[in-house]
């Protein structure tokens, strides 16, 4: 059954919850990751690198990236939107980005900005079905 979700995305350093975000999808009940699922995490400034590298990952973990910079030659990442900088010296930090989604109601605005096939499903799943008008 087609339901709506909050998605739920943590990006965590050492322990710390550095940013979330949250938003609305449909997804049918077997697709809904509910519980944590961990989508990236490792130790090192590399693998960080690594993975906000890949496209559309720094989508989920809003960051600026420099290999080098006029008062120092080593690297960094930035994270928004409360500015926590990351600056390669060769220590191991935990980092994971883990998601979860949560069961939750949505509005008919929100709910016609979403896919067309998935919002169909939605409605079907209700018995929710338009009739044509006769004349």
């Amino acid at each position: 059954m087609m339901n709506a979700y909050t998605r739920v995305m943590e990006f965590v350093i050492d322990g710390k919850v550095v940013r979330d975000y949250s938003w609305t999808i449909l997804a049918d009940d077997k697709e809904a990751k509910t519980e944590v699922t961990i989508d990236g995490c490792g130790k090192t400034f590399d693998s960080l690198w690594e993975y906000c590298s890949q496209p559309y990952k720094c989508l989920n973990v809003p960051c600026n990236r420099w290999e080098s910079a006029l008062w120092s030659k080593k690297r960094r990442i930035e994270f928004f939107p409360n500015i926590k900088t990351w600056i390669d010296n060769g220590t191991e930090r935990e980092w994971e980005v883990r998601y979860i989604d949560v069961l939750d109601t949505i509005s008919m605005d929100a709910l016609l900005q979403k896919d067309a096939d998935k919002v169909i499903q939605y409605f079907k799943d209700r018995g929710l079905t338009a009739c044509p008008l006769m004349k």
